[in-house]
C-alpha cells in the first residue's frame, strides 16, 4: 500500500516486486537473511516483497550511507521532507530508511536537460506503516525520522510543507 501512494505523490521509491526465493537458491546463499532488531532470522523458501534494484548491479553501486558532505549534493534531497509528511501521515513506527546511486540525473527526474551524474535517494522500509502489524498510530516524535538532520535543514516553519510542493517528480522507475 505504500508503494502505490509514494508513485503517486511522486516520491522516489523503488518499484515493488514480488520474489520466489528456492530452496537452491538459499542453498548456494547461505548468509541471507533478516534483520530483525538484534537478531538475524532465516529466508525461508517461497514468495517474497522485495524492492528492484535500481540497475545493473554489477555497473550501478547502491550506498545506504554517503557522508554529509555528499549528501548535500543529493539531487532529490527536498523529498526527505516529503516522506517526513508521509510517514507521519502514515503512522510509520520506523525510523526512515534511504539508499542512495549515483546515475545520470536526466535518467530518474523531470529534468532531462540535465544530463550530468548526480547522487540520488530512493525512499525504502515502508514495513511499519500503520504501525506495521498492530494498523494503529501510536505518536513519538521520532517515529519516520531520517537519523541525518542535514536532509532537514530546509524546513524552517509549516509554511515548508504547502500542497504540492514536497516532492520533486521522478519520471519513471526502473
Amino acid at each position: 500500500m505504500a508503494s502505490v501512494l509514494l508513485r503517486y505523490l511522486q516520491i522516489a521509491a523503488p518499484e515493488v516486486a514480488i520474489v520466489s526465493v528456492s530452496s537452491d537458491f538459499l542453498a548456494a546463499n547461505p548468509d541471507l537473511s533478516m534483520q530483525l532488531g538484534s537478531h538475524r532470522v532465516p529466508i525461508e523458501p517461497g514468495w517474497h516483497f522485495g524492492s528492484r534494484y535500481p540497475g545493473d548491479p554489477d555497473q550501478l553501486a547502491v550506498y545506504d550511507f554517503i557522508p554529509d558532505a555528499l549528501l548535500g549534493q543529493v539531487v532529490n534531497l527536498r523529498e526527505f521532507v516529503g516522506m517526513l509528511a508521509f510517514d507521519k501521515w502514515t503512522g510509520n513506527a520506523d525510523g526512515r530508511q534511504a539508499v542512495f546511486f549515483r546515475s545520470r540525473i536526466s535518467e530518474w527526474t523531470a529534468a532531462r536537460t540535465a544530463t550530468r551524474p548526480g547522487f540520488l535517494a530512493w525512499m525504502i522500509d515502508h514495513g511499519f506503516v500503520f504501525n506495521g502489524p498492530y494498523w494503529d498510530y501510536p505518536d513519538s516524535p521520532l517515529y519516520g525520522i531520517y537519523h541525518r538532520p542535514l536532509v532537514y535543514e530546509m524546513i524552517r516553519s509549516l509554511d515548508d510543507f504547502p500542497p504540492g510542493s514536497i516532492a520533486s517528480p521522478t519520471s519513471r522507475s526502473r
